[in-house]
């Protein structure tokens, strides 16, 4: 160990990475072996590992602790020392790198490595280990996000390749021109926790348009949280009308050029709205998206679900689930150009939505993942009533895959297919609340 640089960084893998060439161990490094769970699965399930770990926390300062899972097989030849030279957050979850699917969304896999930080913690959570890496991965995450700062997460995504960065868009000015639009109904503690994450990023758009359709808006302006960028506080008139109104209005009326969209009860990643500025603009899109870190609730894991980087393209293939909508970057202009939502329904039209872009817009997907999707239970898409898979929502969507195909092959008007946009008949309106209205 140098004598210059007591700090330690400790790695706790599996003996399938340790004998690999990936992990040739660099100076003050320290690696720990944990045991194979069915050959599938790190552990750290013997006693004397973990009071090892214990000794060497409590004697040196630990600056890392590295959980490497076998489940994630990363080719790279230097492992360790990429995560010696990671300066990310303090919870960093590591993902090997795989490149993008060309068509429809692909599920890569549940994640069990990470690396935290001595901000997140280390000595509380050295101590508390449990059998499997994937599930202290979600109890980390999870603790993390709920916790007082949910920000604060970053994705390393071993063995990408380099790509360079563009110096000819002026992100700072686009995002001083941009908006963030957030429905919400439901749970105030998951609206505060999306809203808190924003503290997380370095560079957030200039204002927020927090939609509110439901009358939890009574109690949340009790304690408005103290932002980074203006806040403007609606409620849907009348209430109950899904998100789709509020967004459709919320564009409509703004000023801003660029639109971001976020869902309520998840959370962006530092670096998600700089970052897809400069793709939108590099590579001359009109939406963009990106891939998506799963939280599943039920299944107690975090998944890595990529999506295609040219979504035209597959959509032009007939993949329909091409780009997740939440995770968008959209240019005002290019939302009007569309028609924007569908209103009369509360759910599914941003299926309907991405559908009908593609006969308007050019849209694309970044290959990073700077989003957090949270499934969990009563939401929209798991819902019996409303999820997906339900039978209306099934119906919907071979309804609409049907008249793309028809529109594709110049056999039907986009006005007169299923695709067309469907407006609400009743008044909508958004309405300003003040704090303590």
């Amino acid at each position: 160990m140098a004598k210059d640089d007591p700090r330690l960084l400790v790695i706790l893998t599996s003996r399938a990475h340790f004998n690999a060439r990936d992990l040739d161990t660099p100076l003050n490094t320290i690696v720990l072996l944990g045991e194979n769970c069915r050959h599938t699965e790190t552990t750290l399930h013997y006693r004397g590992v973990r009071k090892y770990l214990h000794k060497v926390v409590k004697a040196h300062s630990v600056y890392k602790l590295a959980f490497i899972s076998q489940s994630n097989n990363f080719e790279t030849t230097s492992l360790a020392d990429e995560l010696k030279s990671e300066t990310g957050s303090p919870l960093t979850i590591i993902i090997p790198y795989l490149a993008p699917p060309l068509f429809g969304p692909r599920q890569d896999g549940r994640i069990g490595s990470f690396i935290l930080h001595e901000s997140a913690g280390v000595k509380s959570f050295a101590f508390s280990i449990g059998n499997s890496f994937i599930n202290l991965l979600y109890r980390v995450v999870t603790a993390k996000v709920n916790g007082s700062r949910p920000g604060g997460i970053s994705v390393l995504q071993i063995g990408k390749p380099l790509t360079k960065a563009d110096s000819g868009t002026d992100t700072e000015r686009h995002l001083c021109d941009s908006l963030v639009v957030i429905p919400h109904k439901g749970p105030l503690n998951l609206l505060k926790r999306c809203l808190s994450s924003f503290e997380g990023n370095k560079v957030v758009p200039a204002s927020i348009n927090l939609c509110f359709d439901d009358r939890s808006y009574k109690p949340f302006n009790q304690a408005v949280p103290d932002l980074c960028c203006t806040l403007n506080v609606f409620k849907n008139t009348p209430l109950n009308t899904g998100p789709y109104p509020a967004r459709h209005e919320s564009i409509s009326t703004a000023t801003a050029r660029f639109v971001f969209f976020q869902d309520s009860d998840d959370i962006s990643l530092d670096g998600r709205f700089s970052r897809q500025m400069e793709e939108l603009h590099s590579r001359k899109l009109d939406m963009i998206g990106c891939h998506e870190l799963r939280i599943n609730q039920f299944d107690k894991c975090v998944e890595a679900i990529r999506f295609p980087f040219d979504a035209s393209q597959s959509l032009e293939k007939r993949y329909f689930h091409s780009l997740y909508h939440p995770t968008a970057l959209i240019t005002r202009e290019s939302y009007l150009r569309t028609g924007g939502f569908s209103t009369d329904r509360k759910f599914g039209y941003d299926s309907q939505f991405l559908l009908r872009s593609y006969f308007y817009l050019r849209s694309g997907n970044a290959d990073d993942f700077f989003y957090i999707r949270f499934k969990r239970p009563n939401s929209l898409t798991t819902h019996p009533d409303t999820m997906i898979g339900s039978k209306l929502r099934d119906f919907l969507m071979w309804r609409w895959t049907i008249d793309f195909r028809l529109i594709q092959e110049n056999k039907l008007d986009i006005k007169h297919s299923s695709l067309a946009v469907h407006a609400r008949n009743l008044p909508f309106k958004l309405v300003r609340i003040a704090p303590d209205q």
